[in-house]
């Protein structure tokens, strides 16, 4: 799942999102989907969430992310 952690991160930060600092914790994979957040390094608090999408060939595709509650 560290993989796919740091697949998740490297996609956010395609997106244009500065991640400095910053973790994907990783609450829920599914084989095919995937659901976490992403935290800060120091701190349990704050952050925000992230939905991926996994294909069979291991790419990682950003479904939703954001922070607050859906």
């Amino acid at each position: 799942m560290e993989e796919d952690a740091e697949k998740i991160k490297q996609a956010l930060i395609a997106k244009g999102l500065d991640l400095t600092g910053m973790k994907v914790a990783i609450h829920k994979h599914l084989g095919t989907y995937i659901s976490g957040g992403v935290v800060p390094d120091s701190a349990q608090a704050g952050g925000g969430y992230v939905f991926a999408a996994k294909d069979g060939g291991g790419k990682i595709s950003i479904v939703a992310d954001g922070n607050g509650t859906i």
